[in-house]
């Protein structure tokens, strides 16, 4: 099992009991959920357009992977201050590794307002 599957395992644990949308980034509109898990999506989507999501889907929740360093991916504290700036706090975040060195950040955010 490698590093996004375990962390993906988590996830599904942590939010079993809720509806949750995993998101993949191919998305067109977003869905009703209680909770988004969106791994990776800031590769394929912007950060705007992944926060314009999560409040449309009503979710309270949302768990995210990046991949700090990729081309396309914001940094850390852009996530963070534009999810706080739409109402939702940052919860949880954990940076980890995989054998390949690979980094990965695991960020959870819950809806305050």
């Amino acid at each position: 099992m490698d590093i996004l599957e375990k962390i993906m395992e988590q996830q599904r644990r942590r939010y079993d009991n809720k509806t949750i949308w995993e998101m993949d980034g191919d998305e067109t509109e977003a869905k009703q959920a209680e909770v988004i898990i969106a791994n990776l999506v800031l590769e394929k989507v912007r950060l705007e357009k992944l926060v314009s999501w999560t409040l449309e889907s009503g979710a309270k929740e949302i768990s995210l992977v990046i991949r700090p360093g990729k081309k396309k991916q914001q940094n850390v504290n852009d996530i963070v201050r534009e999810f706080q700036g739409n109402g939702l706090d940052l919860e949880y975040m954990r940076e980890m590794s995989d054998k390949a060195r690979t980094f990965y950040v695991r960020m959870d955010f819950t809806k305050v307002w």
